[in-house]
């Protein structure tokens, strides 16, 4: 298991990036199932994706991709995903 700080990942074209959001539902008050989260991480990690950006922070989101990612990583100890909250300002 790799412990790399934001300053080795950010800009290394080793890891691609990309806005999140898991949702299936027209409503952001329908969660995806830590499950259905997993189904997402396991295709965009198969794209080569290794850095997730979510501006949901609000509800259970944010917090249940970190689940996700946690239990794939409990599953394969190679698996690699970061997340990086943002933040969106009007």
């Amino acid at each position: 298991q790799r412990n790399l700080s934001a300053k080795e990942i950010l800009g290394n074209p080793e890891f691609l990036a990309i806005s999140y959001g898991g949702y299936r539902k027209p409503t952001r008050d329908i969660q995806p199932t830590i499950d259905e989260l997993k189904e997402d991480m396991k295709l965009l990690a198969a794209m080569g994706i290794k850095i997730l950006r979510t501006y949901n922070v609000q509800l259970a989101h944010a917090s249940n991709v970190l689940k996700a990612i946690h239990q794939l990583k409990e599953e394969q100890s190679e698996f690699e995903m970061y997340v990086m909250l943002g933040a969106w300002i009007d």
